[in-house]
Formats: C-alpha cells, sequence, structure tokens
C-alpha cells in the first residue's frame, strides 16, 4: 500500500492523517528522514482496524499499529491526551476518543517534535513555532507539562548531543524537576539514552546538559563525582568532555566512546589504575545492565592498556604475543586499540602499528604442526613457544634492517 492510498483510504473513512515526530523534525533540518510515525484523527479503532486487517497491534495502554506503507514497517497511532496518574513514564492514562491534532501536539515535549505533515495540504501544522526553534538551533519544552515525562529530561539531553542544539534555560528548569522520578526508572532507559548519545559528533554535550540541569549525579552518578576533583583545566569532569569528543572525531564505536569514559573514571590522583577501571565498569553494569559487549570490549581495552604500560620492552615477547593473540579473538579492531591509547595518552607500540604483518605469521604456526610423537596437553605448550619464537625472529630481522640502514649512513 502506498502511502496516498493509504491517506485515500483514511479520508474515504472519513478521518485526517498526518506524519508526525522524528521524520517531520529532520525534514525541516533538510537531513534524510528516517522512519515514518503517523497519527489517524477522527477515526475510531474499530473502524480503522476493520478497514485496515493486516495491522498489527503494538500499543496496550493506547491504540498503535504497525503497518506496512510504501513497502516499510510504520507506525500508526491515534491523536491522543494523556493525563499524569502516577510516576515515570508509564504514570500516564491515555484519552484518544474524539481527540484532534493539535490536541495531540500540545501533549508533546519539546516545539521541534510538534510538528506535523499534513497529507492532504502537503503544509506543516507548527502551533509551537518549532521551525523557528529548529532554524535557531534550541531545544523548547512545549509547556511546563514537559516534566510529568522524566525521561524527556533524557532526551532532551541527548537530542542537544545530537543536533548540536543548546537547551533553553526555561527547559533546564523543568529537566531539574525531573530528578526525583528519574531515581525510578529502570537502568534500561538511561542505556537506551546513553547509547543514541555516543553516537553524536559532541557527545559531550549530553553530559553536560545533564550537569547543567543538575541530573549528572542521578544519572551517571560516578562521573558526577568527576566534578569535585580538580584539575588546572577546571575539573576532570572538563577533560573526560574532551576526551570525549576527541575520540568522537577519531572512531564511530560507541564501545570505544563508552571505554574512554571509564578509563577517565580508573584515574587515580592522575595515574591510570586498571584495578579501578574494572570495578567502576562492575558498578556502571549493576546500576544500568550494560550490554554485554560494552562490558567485554570495555574490559578489553582496560587490561591490553594495562599490558602495553607494563611492558619493559618490544623483546617482552610472551606478553606481546599474548596482547596480538587476545586482539585477534576480540571484537576490538587494531584501529579501535590504536584510538583509544592516543586518546588516552599511550604511544602506539611498533607490534601493534605492524599487527596485520605479525599476527599473520603467528597464525601461519598451527598445533597440526607439532612433532607428532608429542603428547596431546603439550601440544598447546609446543604452539605457544613456537609462537614466541617467530615473533622474536621477526624482531631480530626488523632489528636487523635498521642496522643496516644505519651503517648505509
Amino acid at each position: 500500500m502506498t502511502e496516498f492510498d493509504f491517506w485515500k483510504k483514511i479520508s474515504l473513512l472519513g478521518g485526517e492523517l498526518y506524519i508526525v515526530g522524528g521524520w517531520v523534525r529532520d525534514f525541516v533540518r533538510k537531513v534524510k528522514p528516517k522512519d515514518k510515525d503517523y497519527v489517524v484523527v477522527g477515526l475510531t479503532e474499530a473502524e480503522f482496524t476493520e478497514s485496515f486487517p493486516e495491522v498489527l497491534k503494538v500499543g496496550k495502554k493506547f491504540p498503535v499499529f504497525l503497518l506496512y506503507v510504501d513497502n516499510k514497517q510504520c507506525e500508526v497511532a491515534f491523536a491522543r491526551t494523556e493525563k499524569k496518574n502516577g510516576q515515570g513514564y508509564r504514570g500516564f492514562v491515555a484519552e484518544v476518543n474524539n481527540v484532534s491534532l493539535l490536541q495531540d501536539l500540545a501533549r508533546r515535549d519539546t516545539t521541534m517534535n510538534s510538528i506535523a505533515y499534513d497529507l492532504k495540504t502537503k503544509a506543516l501544522i507548527d502551533p509551537y513555532n518549532g521551525q523557528a526553534d529548529i532554524k535557531a538551533k534550541v531545544i523548547r519544552a512545549v509547556s511546563v507539562r514537559f516534566c510529568e515525562d522524566p525521561i524527556r529530561a533524557l532526551r532532551a539531553a541527548r537530542q542537544a548531543a545530537e543536533f548540536d542544539f543548546t537547551i533553553t534555560d526555561d527547559t533546564l528548569e523543568l529537566m531539574k524537576q525531573c530528578k526525583q522520578e528519574l531515581l525510578l526508572e529502570p537502568g534500561e532507559r538511561f542505556v537506551a539514552e546513553l547509547n543514541k548519545a555516543l553516537k553524536a559528533q559532541r557527545p559531550s554535550k549530553f553530559f553536560y546538559a545533564l550537569e547543567q540541569a543538575e541530573l549528572l549525579d542521578v544519572c551517571f552518578s560516578e562521573i558526577a563525582n568527576l566534578t569535585n576533583i580538580k584539575h588546572f583545566k577546571g575539573n576532570s569532569f572538563t577533560i573526560l568532555l574532551e576526551k570525549l569528543d576527541e575520540i568522537a572525531k577519531l572512531n564511530n564505536n560507541i564501545e570505544i566512546r563508552f571505554a574512554v569514559i571509564i578509563n577517565e573514571l580508573a584515574q587515580t590522583e592522575g595515574s591510570f589504575d586498571c584495578a579501578k577501571g574494572l570495578l567502576v565498569l562492575k558498578r556502571f553494569n549493576q546500576q544500568l545492565r550494560l550490554p554485554k559487549r560494552w562490558l567485554d570490549i570495555v574490559e578489553f581495552l582496560l587490561l591490553t592498556k594495562e599490558k602495553i604500560k607494563m611492558l619493559n620492552s618490544i623483546t617482552d615477547s610472551d606478553e606481546i604475543v599474548d596482547i596480538l593473540l587476545s586482539l585477534e579473538k576480540s571484537f576490538v579492531s587494531v584501529q579501535d586499540l590504536s584510538d583509544f591509547l592516543v586518546v588516552n595518552n599511550v604511544t602506539v607500540p611498533n607490534f601493534i602499528e605492524n599487527y596485520k604483518f605479525i599476527i599473520e605469521k603467528l597464525l601461519d604456526v598451527k598445533g597440526s604442526m607439532a612433532p607428532v610423537d608429542l603428547p596431546k596437553p603439550e601440544i598447546a605448550k609446543w604452539l605457544r613457544k613456537e609462537q614466541i619464537g617467530k615473533y622474536e625472529e621477526i624482531v631480530l630481522k626488523e632489528n636487523t634492517k635498521v642496522q643496516l640502514r644505519e651503517t648505509e649512513k
């Protein structure tokens, strides 16, 4: 079914159809819009489902349906109002009978998210001047009811980072009122917004906005503690924000960006403390229930950084082979590790810079090449010894080449 067919069918039933939400916001921002969300006005749920029997209902507290439009699965909701009757983002009762589009837009969080696209007139309906705020690059609450849903505060901070917008002072004041209810929100909600914020070009703005709104201690207490650690640039929180934006310029992987946060929290009197970092990571996970991939990658980076810092020289063959083989088995690329080290002021060792060449040589040595009379329990020891020998052979050759070049000079 095409969008035109969808609109025409709704119109014939006596209803109205609008596009709302992020698609409209991005359309106004002149960036490629993503998924479309539709709002239906003037129909009952029974009328809608009778005419569109293929829809899948997913909303429990109010009607939300999934429907394929232009070969894409889209959300279709009914215009609704909301009345707060409890705590948190679930503490609402919805009303969908005889609700107008303007009433629906009035319940939304910020002006830039309260614009609708009329599929009949092809015009934007913008009762709260969201277009002007988008042009000015500001995030502004639609009304004082903003703080009724505490997750809106997190979303505003995230979108400040995502779009490089500034949050207005009155909206920051409303965000401050979300503090107590945010304490009741499950960790998954924080991780969801953190995940999106870390994808931004300037993820620091997410944490800075939370700090401005006096919510940082509620959302990420470990990070909030950095504001109390003095530094010649201000405090350790400032340093974290600088490093976070620095890694964002180098690396798009959110796990690597998150690892930079944990690394900064692992400092003890200015020095890296791996054990402290692992403990901080554990506490983060207890509070927020982090994705396993995040945990695995951050733990690997912290431990690998510690091993590299502890190396006495390039000839610490045993430890270096350990690092190379661990890297080969991990989710982390050479570029990921290098970027992480650079941002945290650790020189990238030669064996990492030449990883591809060295690891190919190490993996050329296989257990199947062990002497046939060697007992099975001894094969692993033999393999490791041979791989270390192969690495030392590579180093010897490279050192000889360097010496020859120096002699020729």
